[in-house]
Parts: structure tokens; sequence; C-alpha cells
């Protein structure tokens, strides 16, 4: 995904420009088992027990950022109660 880029001014009259991170919105496997810090087979398996939600499109298995931040969300959910 290319940085959208942001131009701020300054006091004087230089300018800046600065890179802005957005969360993308989909991501395909190997991206989205880094994201969530799991083996792409580990990914493959939440997939497949319904722990994770995916889009296919085409051939491609996709994941909504959404999705993610969901699914890690429920793990910290998880260890508060299980601590």
């Amino acid at each position: 995904m290319a940085m959208k880029q942001c131009r701020t001014f300054g006091a004087g009259a230089e300018e800046d420009t600065k890179s802005v991170n957005a969360p993308r919105l989909l991501y395909g496997r190997k991206e989205a088992a880094r994201q969530i810090s799991v083996s792409v087979r580990t990914l493959d398996y939440l997939i497949a027990n319904g722990k994770l939600r995916c889009k296919r499109l085409g051939g491609r298995v996709l994941l909504m950022h959404a999705e993610l931040v969901r699914f890690s969300q429920g793990l910290a959910d998880y260890e508060q109660v299980a601590a």
C-alpha cells in the first residue's frame, strides 16, 4: 500500500511533508498472520474453525482489518478472564 503524503506548514514559509500510515482494509493470509502474530497454518486453522471470518475474491483469501482487531480484542478479554 502506498503511503499517503500530507503537507503541514510551519511558522515560516517552509513546507514539511510527512507520511501517514493508515491501516489497510484487507490483508492476504500471510500479511494477516503477521498482523496477529501467528503462522499461516494457524491462521488457516482459525478460519476453518470459524474463529476468523474471511472474504474470498477470485482465488485469494482476504481478511478485513476490523476482523483482525475483533479477534485480537477477544484474546485480550480471554486473558483477563483466565488470569
